[in-house]
């Protein structure tokens, strides 16, 4: 079974999130848009109504809130951003971008979702 997670107003963010909660769901839409097939989560640009896709382990990692939840997320929205642009996809950029980007998301998650993620660890050099 696949849901949506509503955090498309809550983070403004301007496109529909789907969360696939089911592993078989998850292979079936990735296969449907025909992206990679070990892809975690991935932006659909192509729709009639473009959306991001979260497979089942991200969906969760979202909702916890966590880190790499908000990472993909924003990894996703560097995506939306590029198209938006019409600049071409770049994955280094969006991974960039994530980077900047996700401990703003992550506190964003952590107030929807009324909780607090997980401490961080930092590990020294």
């Amino acid at each position: 079974m696949n849901t949506f997670i509503l955090i498309l107003a809550a983070l403004n963010i301007g496109v529909p999130v789907r969360c696939y909660e089911s592993p078989t769901a998850w292979k079936e839409a990735k296969v449907v848009v025909n992206t990679i097939p070990n892809a975690i989560a991935f932006y659909q640009p192509n729709a009639s109504d473009p959306f991001i896709a979260l497979g089942p382990r991200v969906c969760k990692e979202v909702r916890t809130p966590t880190l790499y939840g908000a990472f993909i997320l924003a990894h996703e929205l560097a995506h939306l951003q590029q198209d938006r642009n019409d600049t071409p996809f770049d994955e280094q950029e969006a991974d960039d971008i994530g980077r900047l980007w996700s401990l703003k998301i992550l506190h964003r998650l952590e107030k929807l979702y009324k909780r607090k993620a997980p401490s961080l660890v930092i590990l020294e050099p």
